[in-house]
């Protein structure tokens, strides 16, 4: 059995923070999404939320944030291409506060240019940090799928574990105060594939909670970058043009070390 802030956590990946009903989406090719929540019991439901949920078509971001008399505070914002996320905990005397963020946005790609099938590189750097004075965990996700997949679909694919038809999970990292306290990044790399012509979507997660005294930081994550390796042009519904993939994890490591061996020759000289 986990203790309160690791199954607060447990919540959080399969019940977005148990943030209870969302409010309903018509079938929309893009949007944003930002929710906050908090628990001041621990009674492993939300007393109080703060919400913003918002449909945006091209260079427009969601956010919501939270504070807590106690000190506790967490905030979401989100934008195509980038999710952030930041929820620290503070414990109040007599009580254990809980929290938490939720981040997500989701687009609709279509390559041009070529015919058949294609392929892609996407990546996604996170940059965060956990505090070791107690629980905190991120869990990102990014899942590609053949239609819309809007936040009830999402939520009901995290609370039952049953995936809605055609979506396929391509990134996925968790990290946590135990495993890595201190900074981390973490490198993302992937492929995926397409048919020329046709529309595909991609949904990227960011969610961060904390119990405590804990604190998880996200918030210049997750950059999200996609090339398309077997040629051609890339549109999105958006309108936003994303950054180019990361290299692979393994040629980042090689290019790391490459630029260790140059400094190392420079400092001799």
């Amino acid at each position: 059995m986990f203790p309160i802030s690791r199954r607060f956590i447990a919540a959080l990946a399969l019940s977005g923070l148990a943030f209870g009903a969302l409010p309903a989406l018509a079938s929309v090719p893009a949007y944003t999404y930002a929710y906050t929540g908090l628990d001041f019991d621990s009674d492993e439901t939300i007393d109080e939320t703060v919400e913003q949920l918002t449909v945006f078509y091209a260079g427009n971001s969601a956010s919501a944030q939270i504070d807590s008399a106690g000190g506790s505070s967490a905030f979401a914002l989100t934008g195509y291409g980038v999710n952030q996320a930041y929820a620290g905990a503070v414990n109040p005397p007599g009580g254990l506060e809980q929290i938490g963020a939720l981040s997500v946005w989701s687009d609709v790609f279509q390559a041009g240019g070529g015919s058949g099938t294609g392929s892609a590189q996407v990546s996604v750097v996170l940059n965060g940090s956990f505090t070791d004075r107690y629980y905190s965990a991120s869990i990102y996700t990014l899942f590609q799928s053949d239609a819309p997949l809007l936040p009830d679909d999402l939520f009901n694919y995290l609370e039952t574990g049953i995936p809605p038809q055609g979506i396929t999970p391509i990134l996925f990292a968790f990290g946590d105060s135990d495993t890595t306290p201190g900074p981390v990044q973490i490198v993302l790399s992937g492929n995926i594939h397409f048919t020329y012509g046709s529309d595909y979507y991609l949904t990227s997660i960011l969610m961060v909670g904390a119990s405590d005294s804990g604190e998880a930081s996200f918030a210049q994550s997750a950059d999200f970058g996609i090339t398309l390796t077997s040629g051609g042009e890339l549109s999105t519904a958006s309108g936003t043009a994303y950054a180019a993939a990361v290299p692979e994890p393994e040629t980042w490591a090689m290019l790391l070390a490459g630029a260790g061996l140059i400094t190392l020759r420079l400092r001799r000289k």
